[in-house]
């Protein structure tokens, strides 16, 4: 013991009042600083946050379980009576791997080392990340109809994990709070759901109903927040997702889009490459190419006026977001009839059918459910025949259908690229579109605005998405974000030559 060491403990003030004969002192100082010393060296097993009491571990698939002990500790790990054991690197890291697990199982699950970790109501089900920024951040509570909702929220089969985060609470002429929130899994009960993002809790909804199985749902979004921030590399997703890597999950789902769209039309329209790299990333971290979709963003503020919006920012970003279906393994649910009228606010309630339009891609392109449909209708390919511009669409689902009995928000453009108000009618699984103003067409677009009347549906009752057959050029225009963006603001900035490609 170093003689700095000894001489600090004996001038502590548990060593100096305790009545301890002088030739025993520096025994009783020795033993002191083994105790303390062994109590620094000594790492009990530890396990991140994400694995907790009333975790969902996905079913059918190897599980990994990691976290941190002393350097060369043996560590057990057990659930359901199997056992896998490693020992800690030289790092004090180490991963195993469970068997894959039946669906719908329950029991504790134990890690043992120098101590052991009980974590009870583990069970096994399927498991989602839902991530994004505030339209997957609202929770029940602040979505439609919570007097209804919550009180018939018991579902214990469904459970939610907040990821860890620091919230700051900031008031006037006083010290910054922080605390420490997220963290846990929650049981879906009347109590907790409040809190649940509703995007979310509607998806698990769906799927805990059609599935009989527990949905697990790993909450990681931030409102406000532009989608750089959760590429690999970006500050959210190293302190909000990849501390849960590589937890076994099912897929994503990913509600974002608002904080991008924006300065231009030209930039907005570009949304696709930064969401194809986040997928990307993502599924590199994980080490698989497991199922993501996303929220095509809803209708917006000023209800449509003109056949084109030219200046919209919102138009081109959906257009971006199906572009993006070009990476395997995804889906989009299309949501533009659930937003508001005039002026809405940028937050819709109506997350129930968010989440089960979500749900519905899942059982459909996830599970092989037959009876679920993944997706409205897509434009797939077009024909000009003399007058008429014909659009063929895949996900027509027991056939196309006009809302409300007739086909609105279409238009249709010559060669002098000047928009006018179209003539839709429906033909089996293709719209046929035409003007007597425009004698030979070249370009049809659909719910090219920020707020269009959607009219298009399937057969299932969704939506079809917005869509242009052209390839003009988009303005580049900084807009002011605060200013209302309907209509048409002000004359367009000349066009560029760079064009956008068509949606998948």
């Amino acid at each position: 013991m170093s003689g700095r060491r000894s001489a600090a403990l004996k001038q502590s003030p548990i060593f100096m009042t305790l009545n301890i004969p002088a030739s025993l002192k520096v025994v009783f100082a020795l033993f002191l600083c083994a105790a303390s010393t062994a109590g620094v060296l000594r790492a009990d097993v530890a396990l991140p946050p994400v694995f907790g009491d009333h975790a969902v571990l996905q079913q059918g698939v190897p599980v990994p379980v990691w976290g941190t002990a002393a350097s060369g500790e043996k560590v057990t790990v057990t659930y359901l009576g199997h056992s896998q054991s490693t020992a800690a690197d030289a790092a004090g890291k180490w991963s195993v791997k469970l068997d894959p697990l039946p669906p719908g199982a329950t029991g504790e699950l134990t890690v043992a080392a120098a101590n052991t970790i009980t974590l009870k109501d583990v069970v096994t089900g399927e498991v989602w990340v839902c991530s994004g920024q505030s339209n997957m951040e609202l929770t029940v509570r602040q979505s439609r109809d919570p007097k209804t909702e919550i009180p018939a929220a018991n579902h214990p089969g469904i459970r939610m994990f907040k990821a860890p985060y620091k919230k700051t609470v900031k008031k006037a002429g006083e010290p910054d709070v922080v605390t420490n929130e997220g963290g846990t899994w929650d049981v879906c009960s009347p109590e907790t759901v409040p809190e649940f993002s509703a995007t979310g809790y509607y998806f698990g909804r769906a799927l805990h109903e059609a599935r009989k199985m527990p949905i697990g749902l790993i909450n990681a979004s931030v409102g406000g927040t532009p989608i750089q921030a959760w590429v690999t590399g970006g500050g959210l997703y190293r302190s909000r997702v990849f501390p849960v890597v590589p937890y076994a999950i099912s897929g994503a789902i990913w509600y974002q889009g608002e904080a991008n769209a924006r300065p231009s039309p030209l930039i907005a329209s570009q949304y696709d490459q930064r969401l194809v790299a986040l997928i990307e990333g993502w599924r590199k971290d994980w080490g698989y190419d497991f199922p993501f979709a996303w929220v095509q963003l809803p209708n917006y503020q000023i209800r449509q006026t003109e056949p084109v919006e030219e200046l919209s920012l919102w138009a081109p970003i959906r257009e971006s977001m199906w572009k993006a279906k070009r990476v395997p393994h995804t889906g989009m649910a299309i949501t533009i009839d659930l937003g508001g009228d005039d002026h809405a606010g940028l937050h819709p309630t109506n997350k129930q059918d968010v989440g089960a339009r979500l749900a519905q891609w899942a059982l459909a392109d996830v599970y092989g459910d037959k009876t679920a449909v993944a997706s409205g209708p897509l434009m797939s390919r077009y024909t000009i025949k003399g007058n008429e511009v014909v659009i063929e669409f895949t996900y027509a689902n027991g056939g196309l259908v006009a809302k409300d009995g007739a086909l609105k928000s279409f238009a249709i453009a010559g060669e002098d690229h000047k928009w006018v108000w179209a003539d839709a009618r429906i033909d089996g699984d293709k719209v046929i579109v035409s003007s007597a103003a425009v004698p030979a067409p070249v370009a049809v677009r659909y719910g090219w605005a920020q707020n269009p009347i959607a009219s298009l549906y399937n057969g299932a009752g969704l939506p079809s998405s917005p869509f242009r057959t052209d390839t003009f050029a988009l303005s580049t225009e900084d807009l002011d974000p605060k200013r209302p963006p309907g209509g048409q603001p002000g004359a367009p900035a000349a066009p560029v030559t760079t064009k956008p490609a068509h949606a998948p």
